[in-house]
């Protein structure tokens, strides 16, 4: 098996999270943190978590899809949030939107601050591509 699904025994899964995954004949792909900001370098979605993880989801969909890779692929997020309050009841069934199958296993962290003032959120990913595919 190519991506095998790390359940331990005792694994709750009551969040829209994987506790890991183990992987084997592929292609590992690492993305760096991804911040809502446009090619001009403009922000995206100013005082909107949600729209700046929609953003930030379409921008690591892309990258992805020219690794040869899609959003069901990755196996591992980090996610940075100015505040963590904000982002179950606003941003957590955004991000959670993007995956079909299998969610990824993820880390939440709070920070104090971003690349940019007006960032919110910002987002780095791990996929695996299988050579079997």
């Amino acid at each position: 098996m190519a991506k095998e699904k790390i359940i331990p025994a005792n694994w709750k899964a009551m969040q829209k999270y994987s506790a890991g995954f183990k992987v084997s004949n592929g292609s590992l792909i690492v993305l760096s943190g991804k911040g809502a900001v446009d090619p001009d370098g403009k922000i995206v979605g100013k005082g909107d978590m949600a729209a700046q993880t929609a953003y930030i989801m379409e921008t690591i969909k892309e990258m992805l899809k020219a690794g040869g890779a899609t959003l069901n692929d990755v196996i591992k997020t980090t996610i940075y949030v100015k505040n963590v309050g904000d982002f179950f009841p606003r941003v957590w069934d955004v991000y959670a939107d993007y995956f079909e199958k299998d969610y990824p296993a993820a880390t939440l962290v709070g920070v104090t601050e971003l690349a940019y003032p007006d960032l919110l959120i910002e987002i780095d990913a791990m996929a695996f591509v299988s050579e079997q595919r």
